[in-house]
């Protein structure tokens, strides 16, 4: 009897080895390992949380390394009690959340090793798992073949063994399981619902030995459609599939309580969405293969918002840090630095218009003061004042 399933084994062994060479190319930051739960593959999240350092203030007259302007800077410093500062690199450490959601790749038994392996392993685990063929409806029993025999007739029957320790209960149409059934794996692994033709197509539900299952949507032995995806450690999808991946508007819980509500583009958070922390701190904006990409907002909880550009993940171009108590500062950023142009205000009006550069005061600027008089204009080095023009 021909085998229906195999055109779909060859299309997931092509996207396993697909998802292996990107997850090489991942950065380092994105850690990836094996899982001995049934088809699964990692999807990982991260926290941006972000750990502003706190303002220093430092007398100018301290650091001027040109004796010519000393006294003129000194009486600016004392005068006006004004601080070069802040020193404040707005970076973050990124910490891991430790939630790795997995995507159902497709119908397998423990695809993946126990233990953790290189991608070599894992392709050697596929093409292990393409000849076995464990995915069958050869019937075992001579029996059954002969009852199967007639054509163009809807049949009912009892459980019907098949070759490599699988069964099937249920309609059958040419030979070929066709309505509503149940197809059990050796592994206890099942699919229950309805089949076209010898594919799991229609609605149905599939349960896995390790307790996660997917409700909704198949198409051709695919989870495509609507669907509800639960992980067994308590992370849950809820959205639109394609081809065995999320793809659309969705709703993921990762196990540590957040929450992403927006776009999925093959698995990943991609284009608009919203991501709320288990801390309480909100992302919402765009995504591009599941990180910070575009334009976004992020909140933390002590009040701060950062609007602007985002690129990989950390704040990059354009943006206005507004911080509770009424300073902003509005220029470039460059790896969630103030890097560039940009204006820095404080909350008594004063403000520094300038350069900036990792973080802090760095190339030509102007102070002013809460009346926007300028009442320095000179060259900065590190954060300090070394030089008035």
């Amino acid at each position: 009897m021909a085998i229906k399933i195999q055109s779909a084994y060859r299309s997931y062994i092509k996207r396993q080895k697909y998802n292996l060479k990107l997850a090489e190319k991942k950065t380092n930051n994105q850690n990836l390992y094996n899982s001995t739960e049934d088809f699964q593959m990692e999807f990982h999240t991260r926290s941006y949380s972000q750990k502003i350092n706190s303002f220093v203030e430092q007398n100018a007259d301290s650091k001027i390394k040109n004796n010519k302007n000393q006294s003129v800077i000194s009486k600016i410093s004392h005068q006006q009690s004004f601080k070069l500062q802040p020193k404040e690199s707005d970076s973050q450490d990124i910490e891991d959340l430790g939630c790795y959601v997995k995507i159902p790749q497709k119908l397998s038994v423990q695809f993946f090793d126990k233990s953790e392996g290189s991608l070599k392993n894992q392709n050697d685990k596929i093409n292990s798992f393409k000849l076995r063929c464990v995915l069958t409806l050869e019937i075992l029993e001579t029996n059954d073949k002969i009852k199967l025999q007639q054509k163009n007739r809807r049949l009912k029957l009892d459980t019907i063994k098949l070759v490599g320790g699988n069964k099937y209960n249920g309609e059958w149409l040419n030979q070929l399981p066709d309505g509503k059934g149940k197809y059990t794996f050796c592994d206890s692994s099942f699919y229950q619902g309805e089949f076209l033709k010898g594919y799991f197509h229609g609605k149905g539900e599939f349960r896995s030995k390790n307790g996660a299952y997917y409700r909704g949507q198949w198409q051709q032995n695919r989870m495509h459609g609507q669907g509800i995806y639960n992980y067994n450690n308590g992370c849950k999808y809820e959205g639109y599939w394609k081809r065995d991946l999320p793809n659309g508007q969705g709703i993921e819980w990762y196990v540590n309580g957040s929450v992403y509500v927006g776009n999925f583009q093959d698995g990943l958070k991609h284009g608009q969405g919203k991501l709320t922390f288990i801390e309480g701190e909100i992302y919402e904006g765009e995504f591009e293969l599941d990180n910070f990409n575009g334009i976004g907002t992020y909140r933390w909880l002590d009040g701060r918002i950062y609007q602007g550009e985002w690129m990989n993940g950390k704040m990059n171009g354009k943006g206005l840090l507004n911080w509770p108590d009424g300073r902003f500062y509005k220029g470039k950023y460059w790896n969630d630095q103030k890097h560039g142009f940009g204006i820095f205000c404080y909350s008594d009006g004063k403000k520094y218009v300038g350069q900036w550069k990792k973080g802090v005061q760095d190339g030509q600027g102007e102070f002013y003061n809460s009346c926007n008089q300028q009442i320095t204009k000179g060259i900065w080095k590190q954060g300090q004042l070394v030089k008035l023009l």
